[in-house]
């Protein structure tokens, strides 16, 4: 069975959002990190199986949001750039 090249194009960027992900994670509080850094990975792990072209193009879209969600929730709260 030869995956196509989408595959590995949305592999690539699920790759990229789960960086991302970790370079917010490291301007959280030093005692917030290890917690927000497991649950960021439980929700790949949890998810890392999807197959389906439109349910993976929907959880990197959902992905993405959050990402923005949790800067925005790490800049009200004054841990950015701690």
């Amino acid at each position: 069975m030869t995956l196509p090249l989408q595959h590995f194009v949305r592999r690539a960027q699920a790759i990229e959002l789960y960086r991302n992900y970790l370079r917010v994670v490291n301007k959280a509080p030093v005692e917030s990190r290890a917690e927000i850094r497991a649950e960021v990975r439980r929700q790949f792990e949890q998810t890392s199986s999807t197959i389906d072209e439109y349910q993976h193009s929907f959880l990197l879209s959902q992905g993405r949001q959050r990402l923005i969600e949790l800067e925005q929730m790490l800049h009200l709260s004054g841990a950015v750039g701690k």
